[in-house]
């Protein structure tokens, strides 16, 4: 009660100029603090989204390309088996050693198809080992041809093995002709033992049948699955941690090495133990699922995802986690927070400084009727008044000032009508006061509401409900406020303009040089820079995407002994009237076929056969023209064959010079 009484003795002995202030400044900071939090939690929000998006994404393309594989793989196994030996063996071994049909010898045959074998195995690097085994003699080996030290060599008659026992040869002579069985990937042995190095490695096998319709023998391909493997976890960023699993959660891919392929070794390592969210994953139909954990390096945000990658079998697959520390996606919320507290500082700052001057301002009449008050003197008794003379603010001042003068009356009858003229334009002053204070004091009510207005116009389609009820909560308080008071002046707007960033393409043309150092110096190729480039508009990462991807292409698709980049650029329009930029990168490469040429932009295709001027995944040139898309611009290209290639793209917001740098 006593500390009631305290502060309601403190409220009314404060000058009301000051309780003014203090009212405006509460008010606008309790609204920059409200907004800015809501902002950043929305931001810190979003940018976790765009994390899980970005990862399910590589996710996806991982799985596509690990479908493209096997595909390619299972076709290779299907040609194999179509080959003419693979029946010509069987008809001149049932023949007694000489084919009826065209009179080769078993042996000729046998030399046939290993020739086919090695040629296969020549053209692809990824193939380890070729075999054309048959189902008698306890699954003796036909053929077989191994990739030892680099090396394409056939095995010897006396090394040929029997195979009967492997699992898989059991599972392929059981399967239906034209059927090609994937087995999972494993590590590489000989004779029953492991082979060292270490080599992972995919069987893709598909059963023989006899002209008679009788099952004779498998052919199958054992491929080396480390380059496929590598080119899997190249799709992510250096800062995630990739895990690959069989669908039992054996680890295929580990950052720790002890545990990749420990089920072959004899230990048993799974994700499901160390990360108990996926064992649902693995056991249900669920396809993905995104996870948040906390560990010793700090947060995570997590996609798993299955990898379906047999197309005659739905049900197999490989499951894909990866893990990106939450610290470095929120790394721009954090600089948005600090920002944000540096702006509530900011108005809070100049809120006082103005509230302040306008308190002042506003009381400063008051003051002045005070004043005028004392030379009135008329009125009532002393004894008739009830003043509240014990005040300590201004309006204690006036009751003091009333009170003197009614005290003084008697005395000063004489002068009563100069005190009524007094009076009189004292009261015309108080309303004109009262009108002006009224006019001053909507404009800030008017402004807060425009302002919280305008977030739901500009913001409404990226907030969340909760954010837009508070704004319209706020706009339905700034209009009671107005009704109410009319005494609040909204003096202060936050407007953040978005401005394209004008990017230095020759800066970053040397930095994309030295990053391409050794494709440039083992290719011995020359990167060229004709004339002076135009800046560019858009972000760094972006106008990066669209060069490098565009040298790279020049490089890598080029049968010169020395490969030749040249990369120009020009402004369009006029200093008065500018219209952008266009640029070109052209390249002294194999061309691009007419009638292929309205295919280069999609996705994930390649217009020479895979094994053609090295491994690539068809993303490369999707990605430049919806970059060049994004920024406004247009993409197309110029080429023949054996002359080279030409790509141009358009910059609409580019202009020729850096924009100026403002002085501190």
């Amino acid at each position: 009660m006593r500390l009631s009484k305290y502060a309601k003795a403190l409220a009314e002995d404060t000058p009301l100029h000051v309780r003014l202030t203090l009212l405006a400044i509460s008010l606008v900071l309790s609204t920059a603090v409200i907004i800015g939090a809501v902002q950043y939690g929305f931001n810190t929000s979003a940018q976790l989204q765009r994390e899980g998006e970005r990862l399910q994404a590589e996710l996806r393309l991982a799985e596509r390309y690990l479908q493209d594989v096997v595909i390619a793989a299972q076709q290779k196994v299907a040609m194999l088996a179509a080959t003419p030996p693979i029946q010509g063996l069987i008809r001149a071994e049932r023949a007694g050693g000489i084919d009826p049909f065209d009179g080769s010898s078993e042996q000729l045959w046998k030399d046939r198809l290993a020739q086919i074998f090695e040629g296969f195995a020549e053209h692809d690097r990824d193939l380890l080992q070729v075999r054309y085994i048959q189902a008698a003699n306890d699954g003796k080996e036909l053929v077989r041809v191994d990739r030892r030290d680099g090396r394409v060599v056939r095995a010897p008659e006396n090394r040929l093995q029997r195979k009967a026992r492997q699992p898989y040869v059991a599972q392929t002579l059981s399967a239906k002709p034209g059927e090609v069985l994937l087995f999972d990937i494993n590590l590489n042995r000989e004779n029953g033992v492991i082979q060292v190095p270490h080599t992972p490695v995919l069987r893709v096998a598909t059963p023989i049948y006899s002209e008679n319709g009788a099952v004779y023998g498998l052919v199958i391909l054992n491929f080396d699955c480390r380059s496929i493997l590598s080119q899997i976890q190249s799709l992510f960023s250096r800062i995630d941690q990739f895990y690959l699993t069989s669908e039992t959660g054996d680890y295929i891919l580990h950052h720790d090495a002890a545990k990749t392929f420990a089920f072959d070794l004899g230990h048993d390592h799974r994700i499901q133990a160390e990360r108990p969210e996926t064992a649902a994953l693995l056991s249900g139909a669920e396809l993905k699922k995104s996870v948040r954990e906390r560990g010793p390096n700090g947060e995570m945000i997590g996609e798993l995802r299955k990898l379906n990658f047999d197309s005659q079998n739905p049900d197999r697959f490989l499951l894909a986690a990866v893990f990106s520390p939450a610290d470095d996606i929120l790394a721009a919320s954090f600089a948005s927070r600090t920002a944000i507290f540096a702006i509530v500082a900011l108005l809070v700052a100049l809120n006082a400084i103005l509230a302040s001057y306008l308190a002042r301002f506003m009381v400063r009449p008051l003051k002045t009727l005070t004043e005028a008050a004392n030379a009135m003197r008329n009125g009532a008794h002393v004894d008739e008044l009830s003043l509240p003379v014990e005040r300590g603010d201004e309006v204690g001042d006036l009751a003091k000032s009333f009170q003197g003068m009614a005290a003084a009356l008697e005395q000063r009858q004489q002068e009563l009508s100069r005190s009524n003229v007094e009076l009189s334009r004292s009261n015309t002053e108080l309303r004109d006061f009262a009108y002006i204070a009224s006019h001053d004091l909507r404009e800030p009510i008017r402004a807060t509401a425009s302002h919280a207005s305008m977030l739901l116009d500009v913001y409404k389609e990226k907030l969340d409900q909760a954010v837009v009820d508070r704004l319209s909560r706020i706009c339905t308080l700034c209009e009671r406020m107005a009704h109410l008071t009319s005494t609040l002046l909204d003096y202060s707007r936050i407007d953040t303009p978005v401005e394209i960033e004008q990017i230095d393409t020759a800066a970053l043309i040397d930095v994309i040089k030295e990053d391409l150092a050794e494709l440039i110096k083992e290719r011995n190729a020359e990167i060229v820079v004709t004339g002076a480039l135009p800046h560019a508009a858009g972000n760094d990462a972006q106008l990066r995407i669209v060069f490098q991807n565009l040298i790279v292409n020049g490089l890598k698709y080029n049968d010169s002994e020395r490969p030749r980049i040249e990369i120009g650029g020009e402004a369009l329009g006029t200093p008065e009237a500018p219209e952008g930029a266009r640029f070109w990168v052209r390249d002294n490469g194999v061309g691009i076929d007419p009638e292929q040429q309205h295919q280069v932009f999609r996705i994930f295709k390649r217009l020479h056969r895979s094994d053609a001027f090295g491994e690539g995944t068809g993303v490369g040139l999707t990605f430049v023209k919806r970059v060049v898309e994004a920024l406004g611009g247009e993409i197309g290209l110029d080429s023949a064959l054996g002359v080279g290639t030409t790509f141009h793209f358009t910059n609409p917001g580019a202009r020729a010079e850096p924009p100026l740098q403002e002085a501190a």
